[in-house]
């Protein structure tokens, strides 16, 4: 094992060391192993405890972390309650920090070099990504509930955090990028036996939900899936992660071209189970993006006769799985949420107006006097558009109250800058087109969505950014194609 990585090993050790001291005299002597708290715990304690094993045994820390670290995403748990820790109003019950967000900011301080970090933040997207965070972050001192926007923070720093953890692990070896891109495909072919089971009413796997709730089980003729996770946090991820891994699948995996076509396939189905329309939409158009690319380069035959039949075939199995849970799919496509929704966009612009262009402060649409009066009672009880979480369904739409205008400017810009990224190494510029493109789909989902919203697509995110800059620094890829090649 590497000097580096041993020395992280090392402290890693010691938290867990410190975390379980304080799991025995502190946790156990107030709680009972029933309690959800102690779960939590022992799912850290499991985790980290495994982490360390499994790095012993394989001789790299930084190979066992990005392989098992997006497992967690489909067992993530509330950590920290903000709601409760910042005393703030019913309406923000859900706001909360979670495992995943804990291990990453940990990781963050354990890896931290200031001029490590000053050099990487320079990165086009970072640095108008940053600027995004500064007004968000300045915002406190003219928010409505100030105490809203500070429990926002955790959040909105993950793109960043994570895109310097990745970065750092990645110049550690090469190698990881290789092994994320695997624990991210697990990530994704773990949601299969969720959203599944879930969708039929099959409760199998309750106990491993990805979030705290407490609504469970599914609802006969629901247009909605059932269950917890075959919602739109699920719908979100596996946005997040199809079309980076149909990609990554289709250019370094060539030999098993033909399995990559049918788990991406299986996924996309899994997908349009969570009945979340605009996550499908993204997906879609992001796969095709990749097709297009990927025919103009030769590495895929445009057989379009083979294409269409496929198409045909695939949506008539999307109507009859759809139609299997007792759900008319005329009324899945077009059910009536519209109005719920133009109700959340005239009270985020009558914030925006009322703000005179400064926004609101970040995260207090909920907590906004003018959207309590347009859309129901503090309490979310009067108006579906206003229930606990609910905020914005369109994340440019929410930037702009909360945010302002020079809020929205570098969150766009963000986006953009993305798009301009170029690598000149041939070999690798798939996996960052990839990476890319993603992120554009998370950006696309965020027009009829909150993605800014949820801690996981910001996560995953930081990743891509991690891997586009690594290869803008790097054009040789040296140790990446040294594996992949073994499948092409």
């Amino acid at each position: 094992m590497k000097s580096n990585e041993a020395s992280l090993l090392v402290i890693v050790s010691f938290i867990l060391a410190i975390f379980m001291v304080y799991f025995e005299v502190v946790q156990l002597q107030n709680s009972s192993f029933s309690d959800p708290i102690i779960k939590k715990d022992l799912l850290i304690i499991f985790f980290i405890l495994i982490l360390l094993i499994y790095s012993a045994l394989i001789k790299s820390f930084s190979k066992a972390f990005v392989l098992m670290y997006p497992v967690l995403f489909e067992l993530n748990r509330t950590l920290i309650s903000l709601a409760q820790l910042l005393k703030l109003p019913p309406i923000l019950k859900t706001l909360n920090i979670y495992i995943v967000d804990v291990i990453a900011i940990i990781l963050f301080f354990i890896l931290f070099d200031l001029k490590k970090v000053a050099a990487v933040f320079r990165f086009k997207p970072v640095y108008y990504y940053n600027i995004f965070i500064v007004i968000g972050i300045l915002s406190v001192f003219w928010a409505m509930n100030p105490n809203a926007a500070i429990a926002y923070i955790p959040t909105i720093i993950l793109i960043p955090v994570c895109y310097y953890v990745f970065l750092m692990l990645f110049q550690y070896n090469e190698k990881n990028i290789f092994y994320l891109s695997i624990g991210l495909f697990f990530s994704a072919m773990l949601s299969i036996i969720f959203v599944w089971p879930s969708y039929f009413g099959i409760q199998w796997f309750n106990f491993l939900l990805s979030r705290d709730s407490d609504v469970t089980g599914s609802t006969a003729n629901s247009v909605r899936a059932g269950g917890i996770l075959a919602r739109a946090i699920m719908a979100l991820l596996l946005a997040s992660l199809i079309p980076y891994l149909y990609n990554f699948g289709i250019h370094y995996f060539k030999r098993y071209r033909r399995y990559v076509h049918m788990i991406g396939m299986l996924l996309i189905l899994t997908l349009v189970l969570t009945l979340n329309r605009m996550h499908f939409f993204a997906t879609c158009l992001g796969i095709c993006l990749i097709l297009f690319s990927a025919i103009k380069q030769h590495v895929v035959k445009a057989y379009i006769g083979v294409i269409t039949v496929g198409a045909v075939l695939f949506l008539g199995v999307v109507v009859y799985v759809v139609s299997l849970n007792g759900n008319d799919v005329e009324n899945t496509i077009d059910r009536d949420t519209w109005e719920g929704r133009m109700q959340q966009y005239n009270a985020a612009f009558q914030n925006f107006e009322y703000s005179a262009g400064l926004g609101i402060g970040m995260n207090n649409f909920l907590v906004s006097p003018i959207s309590v009066a347009l859309l129901g009672s503090a309490l979310g009880v009067d108006n579906g558009a206003f229930e606990s979480g609910n905020t914005v369904h369109d994340d440019y739409l929410r930037v702009l109250a909360e945010y302002g205008v020079a809020g929205l400017i570098f969150y766009v810009l963000f986006f953009i800058s993305t798009i301009k990224q170029r690598v000149n190494n041939p070999k690798i510029k798939p996996l960052v087109y990839g990476a890319k493109i993603n992120i554009i789909v998370v950006g696309i989902v965020g027009l009829s969505s909150p993605a800014l919203n949820h801690d996981l697509a910001l996560i995953i995110i930081g990743m891509y950014l991690a891997i586009i800059k690594y290869y803008q620094d790097n054009n040789s890829a040296e140790k990446f194609l040294e594996i992949t090649e073994k499948y092409c």
